[in-house]
């Protein structure tokens, strides 16, 4: 069992009745009730429980883009944790995969996942069932001031329409000299139908998400992009969508559908490209991509 799930956390109760939530190591006890999923409710947003179906039924765990944007978070993870046993919080933790990897590589760590959609939180919660799962809107984050070491959102951000009310809450709940590990997808100039159809709101020019960073009084320490060896297809692509005019797909799905699958066919050569990629990343700063990355610390 992670230490996560014996660790004592300031986790709220959703009923409002001032008691804290108490996390058993296997489900949550609110007020005598035990549930698996601590649910705070949310609004409308630019996600959906059919949006996570659909990219573990096409992208699956191993695409090779999902596997480096994993690989790289760990990496900051590992990085920026400071403390003996440090509060990993994953925000957008969708199927789960990113929160497997930590607990295998942090066993010290205490993790807590989060995700905007309560059914697939309640399906993770039957495969992971030593790690506390939180239901809630970024927006509206109801935990505790200062509460996290770290906190994860790959790629999160793009599907929230006030993404600068959500990293003003990324910093909130961070402690003094905590990090936030993003990623978002690159480059504002390509939204096309492929990012409607996954309900992005917008995606970013790092030059823009530094600034919303630092805005909300988060220091960027380390950038660079994923993607950087896939990005000449990946703007010729893009143009030739936008050229079509923006309602050149009537389905935006089936294209999210036919862009994963044209990708999936690079295989062990995507896999070996991203390996390139990491490489290059540690030693020097890649200034474009498929996705910008981004760790900012709470000085």
């Amino acid at each position: 069992m992670s230490r996560a799930a014996v660790d004592p956390w300031p986790f709220p109760s959703p009923d409002r009745s001032g008691t804290a939530a108490i996390w058993t190591g296997a489900q949550f006890v609110v007020s005598g009730e035990r549930v698996r999923v601590l649910s705070f409710g949310t609004a409308a947003s630019g996600w959906t429980e059919a949006l996570t179906e659909l990219h573990e039924e096409v992208a699956g765990r191993d695409h090779f883009i999902d596997v480096a944007s994993r690989a790289h978070a760990l990496a900051q993870v590992k990085r920026a944790a400071r403390a003996a046993s440090p509060v990993v919080l994953e925000v957008g933790c969708s199927s789960g995969y990113f929160l497997e990897e930590l607990r295998a590589a942090m066993p010290q760590a205490r993790i807590v996942g989060a995700d905007y959609t309560l059914g697939t939180l309640q399906t993770l919660g039957r495969r992971l069932p030593d790690i506390p799962l939180l239901h809630f809107d970024l927006t509206q984050c109801p935990l505790p001031d200062e509460c996290a070491d770290v906190v994860v959102l790959l790629n999160v951000l793009e599907h929230i329409e006030d993404d600068e009310a959500a990293i003003a809450q990324v910093r909130r709940i961070l402690r003094d000299g905590g990090s936030a590990i993003i990623e978002v997808p690159a480059g504002s100039h390509l939204y096309d139908s492929y990012d409607r159809g996954l309900m992005h709101f917008r995606r970013y020019d790092m030059i823009d998400l530094e600034a919303k960073l630092r805005a909300a009084g988060l220091t960027p320490t380390e950038q660079s992009h994923l993607g950087f060896a896939l990005f000449p297809a990946f703007w010729l692509t893009k143009k030739l969508s936008r050229l079509h005019g923006p309602n050149a797909e009537p389905r935006p799905q089936r294209g999210v559908v036919n862009s994963i699958n044209l990708s999936k066919r690079a295989g062990v050569l995507g896999h070996a490209l991203m390996r390139l990629e990491a490489a290059l990343r540690s030693r020097l700063y890649l200034p474009l991509g498929v996705r910008c990355l981004v760790r900012a610390q709470r000085l």
